[in-house]
């Protein structure tokens, strides 16, 4: 985004207040996942991970098994002891589940299916606890060892089934003194236990050791314990997080902020969460605390969402975290440990960040539109703050921190007399310094430089004229910058000389530099990203070429890291090149904001990367990271024969559409994972869709077996297919029983009969022959009709191609017109399937009324998208497109309850003679993708 200059009264730069405020929170990026994504309750107690991925969520109606689309109860017998509030639940590695309801333990173990995923069967049932209230329970030798009210029991395996007993009798424990336990844990000999009134117990053979008050435990219930390292107790309570030798009773505690008293009333959610590095998360008011070797930070939704009380959190096998809530559903905190967010919700002065500049000491200064703050980003404070808007930042040789402001002003800062001065420089976008400490101030209206010797004046000297957007020095100190859109150098000798010389790229506007490599100079703008090489001292520019596989076309930061990796601030997130591939770094995966500001991009001296955008500052903590691919774990969840489900039976044939479900189980990309489908035998080339399902109206009869495959376009990834094999039965009317059976008839009739009624015979045969020609004839209307729309499938609008091209047509041409509905997956989100099925109807409705009556057709080639075969002269195919896109589209389309637009985008090309159909098109295609990720609704024509 290009910064606008505001004109803002001055109050003169307020003086530096050290801890203004005591602490700063990052912001939690949250991802919703509500009945629109299948989660059935939105009261959330307790999740836990099967070891297929799926997440395993216990509400206020029971435990439910979650696949990312769907849920399903983990229970199929519909008892009714197992409903109602759920407590926890554990799996162990066979897969093997045991669950608490408020009153009740159960467990369940998988059973077979032929799904991706296996299904589950009641295995146990106990008895009602009625004087009992399971808390929490954990995995301890042979069994599950469970804290209740008023004594510790044990569930341990009995033969096939469980047998749930005191711990004391089946364990081996002294518990005879062990009350009101609230939390439990186990190490590889001992248990430990947590009561009220801060009370912790160490649980053996022997007789119990236990600690409280006295060792420095605060006075409140123990909510949670885990185990920090051998002999080592992290425990939760409501306020506080200590950590407590086990053998010892020393113990260390730690006042948790954020914590009111209205968070005691969730206590039997507080937990602790490792995430498998000796760190733990836990839940404060509207967000969360984490803990690493005794350092806590801390994380909060944004203000508008910080009423929102949090239930359970857990952090799965991807290291996803998960935030259950009370009335919201499940969240999902994106870039979780991977990518921070600092914004004006949780302590700095603006959200719209401008620059950030990181210094050593975990410190950076931070430029925004509501002013200047220096971070202390390791221990979450905030060390200075200048109430005045900032833009450009940059540090000098000397220490100096430089800042321009929104009024015509630009002042330095001694950071260790912290004095200041103030200098008269209008809309600055950039300011640099070189080796000899001179400093650049880069404006709208031209460069000015301001010599060492001279930092008493209050009047940098111009340079050179022309809006100056960005520049850069290289290592051997040659100033690149760019000035009204065209790219200036510098050399030793004082002179700005032009580079002269053509973009590869019409009406390219330059706005970014960065130096990728020696004598190397990357250039982005609003075009693309070009690269410069040129020889030593510019005396020969080698050659200018364009990055492959950039996607986008708008650039407003560069930056060129220790690794030589590349980094492109743009309008659709954050890009980085390796060298090998791009990767795009985006909201999905926890940045701040997809829009980028203008040099607005810094590398820490760790190594990582700051990115300022509109709507917050994002700290890439592992940019090693986004490099590593993590396979797509595609999924076929369900098939369905009309609305039967299908379970590997062979399929008698009938006409009722076939029905496949999948989705994928890698929750951290889910906003950026689409799918490709095919079913052999019907499809020839992938299908690409946004949406879960792939519906197919009628299929013949044999073996099919159909494919899906995810695809993560900002990671460069495709899956590896999974596969899901049906068989249809042939028609009854031609299996070979039903043949023989007419054999039969006949012979039976002939000899039966005399000849007298050999016509009647003769007049018989003539209408069973017919009828079977009529049968005949309607499945070879069927196998080439979509049965839902009525226009012609995939393969009999290809055959009406060929069959044009076949022909000759005097001053007339063949036209394919490749037709898609804008966002229909909204549509079906929004509206349901029946009304997407509904708004593909009335499409096809239309697209038929527009065609002329000779040498024109429709079909529907897959999903949302149709084809046209249009006969048409050159001259007239723009009208008669504008007349199509007029027809369809004018209108309001009715849906179940409501009117809704609709538009459509479309890629033209024509079918030239001797040329084979599938090579046009692939150009319509193309075009229909160019015109897809330019905006939609509009039609590209495809050249040879």
């Amino acid at each position: 985004m290009r910064r606008c200059a505001h004109i803002l009264p001055l109050f003169g730069l307020i003086l530096i207040a050290a801890w203004v405020f005591p602490s700063v929170a990052q912001t939690i990026l949250p991802r919703f996942y509500t009945s629109a994504n299948g989660i059935s309750d939105q009261e959330i107690h307790s999740i836990s991970q099967l070891h297929d991925g799926r997440l395993l969520i216990g509400s206020e109606n029971g435990f439910s098994i979650w696949n990312g689309y769907k849920s399903i109860n983990i229970d199929n017998s519909n008892n009714p002891r197992l409903r109602g509030f759920a407590l926890w639940s554990l799996v162990d590695d066979h897969d093997t589940v045991f669950v608490s309801y408020l009153k009740q333990i159960a467990v369940f173990r998988p059973a077979s299916s032929l799904s991706t995923f296996r299904n589950y069967k009641l295995a146990w049932i106990g008895p009602r606890l009625n004087a009992q209230f399971p808390r929490q329970a954990t995995f301890w030798k042979d069994g599950v060892i469970i804290a209740g009210d008023n004594k510790l029991l044990f569930l341990k395996p009995y033969g096939d089934s469980y047998r749930l007993e005191d711990a004391n009798i089946s364990s081996g424990l002294k518990t005879e003194s062990i009350q009101d336990t609230s939390a439990i844990y186990t190490d590889t000999r001992d248990v430990w236990v947590g009561g009220h009134h801060g009370r912790f117990c160490v649980l053996s053979s022997n007789l119990p050791k236990c600690y409280g008050v006295m060792n420095g435990l605060p006075d409140e219930r123990v909510d949670d314990i885990n185990q920090l390292s051998p002999g080592i107790a992290q425990i939760r309570t409501v306020n506080h997080l200590i950590t407590l030798d086990t053998m010892t009773g020393r113990s260390t505690s730690h006042r948790l902020e954020f914590t009111p008293k209205s968070l005691a009333n969730l206590g039997n959610f507080l937990n602790l969460s490792p995430n498998g590095q000796g760190a733990f998360v836990t839940q404060i008011a509207g967000g969360i605390a984490s803990v690493s070797h005794n350092q806590i930070t801390y994380e909060r939704l944004s203000l508008e969402l910080s009423s929102i009380f949090l239930g359970r959190s857990f952090i799965d096998r991807q290291q996803n975290l998960w935030l259950g809530t009370i009335g919201r559903g499940l969240i999902r905190a994106v870039g979780f440990q991977s990518i921070t967010k600092y914004a004006k919700s949780t302590g700095l002065s603006g959200n719209n960040i401008w620059q950030v500049l990181p210094t050593d000491h975990d410190l950076a200064w931070v430029a925004s539109d509501g002013g200047l703050d220096l971070l202390d980003y390791k221990n979450q404070h905030f060390l200075r703050h200048y109430d005045i808007s900032s833009y450009a930042l940059t540090m000098d040789h000397s220490n100096h921190l430089w800042s321009s402001t929104d009024l015509d002003t630009v002042f330095s800062i001694d950071t260790k007399s912290l004095r200041e001065r103030s200098y008269r420089v209008s809309n600055v976008n950039q300011i640099l310094v070189s080796k000899n400490n001179t400093i650049w101030f880069l404006t709208q209206e031209g460069i000015f430089s301001l010599n060492p010797d001279n930092f008493s004046t209050h009047d940098p000297q111009p340079e050179i004229s022309g809006s100056a957007p960005s520049g850069i020095f290289s290592a051997d100190n040659i100033f690149w910058v760019i000035i009204n859109d065209r790219i200036y150098y510098r050399l030793d000798d004082g002179i700005f000389r032009k580079l002269d010389l053509p973009w590869p790229k019409q009406n390219f506007q330059p706005t970014a530099l960065s130096m990728c490599g020696k004598n190397i100079l990357c250039v982005g703008g609003q075009g693309g990203l070009f690269r410069i090489k040129y020889e030593k001292n510019v005396s020969r520019v080698v050659s200018i070429d364009a990055f492959e596989a950039f996607r986008s076309s708008t650039i407003y930061s560069l930056l060129t890291d220790r690794r030589h990796w590349l980094w492109a601030g743009t309008e659709h997130g954050l890009s980085v090149f390796n060298g090998t591939d791009w990767v795009t770094v985006t909201t999905a995966d926890g940045l701040a904001a997809n829009d980028l500001n203008q040099n607005a991009l810094a590398e820490g001296p760790d190594g990582t990367i700051w990115a300022g955008t509109s709507n917050g500052l994002s700290h890439i903590l592992h940019p090693d990271d986004l490099f590593h691919k993590r396979n797509l774990q595609p999924f076929i969840d369900a098939v369905q024969i009309g609305n039967t489900d299908y379970a590997g039976q062979r399929i008698p044939y009938r006409s009722a559409p076939l029905t496949f479900h999948f989705g994928t189980l890698d929750f951290r990309d889910d906003l950026g994972i689409h799918f490709q489908y095919r079913l052999d035998g019907i499809d020839n080339n992938w299908i690409d869709t946004e949406g879960s399902t792939a519906r197919y109206p009628n299929v013949p009869s044999g073996t099919h077996r159909f494919a899906v495959r995810a695809i993560n376009a900002d990671k460069h990834q495709i899956s590896t297919p999974v596969y899901f094999t049906v068989i249809m039965d042939v028609p009854m009317w031609r299996s070979i029983p039903v043949i023989l059976l007419y054999v039969l008839m006949a012979v039976v009739v002939g000899y039966g009969i005399q000849n007298w009624r050999l016509d009647y015979i003769l007049r018989q045969t003539h209408i069973l022959e017919r009828r079977v020609a009529e049968q005949t004839a309607e499945l070879a209307r069927q196998a080439r009709t979509d049965s839902l729309t009525g226009l012609f499938n995939r393969g009999a609008i290809q055959e009406k191609l060929q069959e044009l091209k076949n022909g000759i047509h005097l001053r007339k041409h063949v036209y394919i017109m490749l037709l898609d509905i804008d966002f229909f997956k909204q549509i079906n989100d929004v509206h349901g399937h029946v009304a997407g099925d509904e708004v593909l109807v009335e499409f096809a409705h239309r697209l038929t009324g527009s065609l002329l009556a000779h040498g024109e057709y429709a079909g529907r080639y897959g999903g949302e998208e149709f084809l046209l075969v249009l006969l048409c002269a050159p001259s007239l195919i723009q009208n008669r497109i504008k007349t199509i896109r007029q027809a369809v589209t004018t209108d309001m389309f009715p849906v179940t309850g409501a009117l809704i637009n609709v538009t459509f985008s479309a890629g033209v090309t024509r079918l030239d003679p001797g040329e084979d159909w599938p090579t046009a098109m692939k150009r319509a295609d193309q075009a229909l993708y160019a015109v897809k990720h330019s905006g939609r609704n509009d039609t590209f024509f495809a050249t040879e």
